[in-house]
């Protein structure tokens, strides 16, 4: 996952993921937690960073994609089987 950043501007700068595979379309709320979703070797499973931990929100055998985050920290999400 990458960040740009503007000129000038003061940012903290953590590094959620460390891996080979994809990480696609993060979100993030008020809070600086983040949703996104990112392929496991199998499919595409939903990540959540509460500010602390990566915390895998799903396990399965369909594509779950498309997360996003309220300011609340709920998260919802696409799942589809290809069935």
């Amino acid at each position: 996952m990458s960040v740009t950043l503007t000129a000038g501007a003061e940012w903290l700068i953590t590094q959620l993921t460390d891996n080979a595979n994809e990480d696609n379309k993060p979100q993030i709320n008020n809070s600086g937690h983040v949703v996104w979703y990112g392929w496991d070797g199998t499919d595409y499973e939903i990540f959540y960073y509460d500010g602390t931990d990566v915390i895998q929100l799903t396990d399965n055998f369909d594509d779950d994609i498309s997360p996003r985050i309220n300011a609340a920290g709920q998260v919802v999400w696409q799942a589809g089987d290809d069935g």
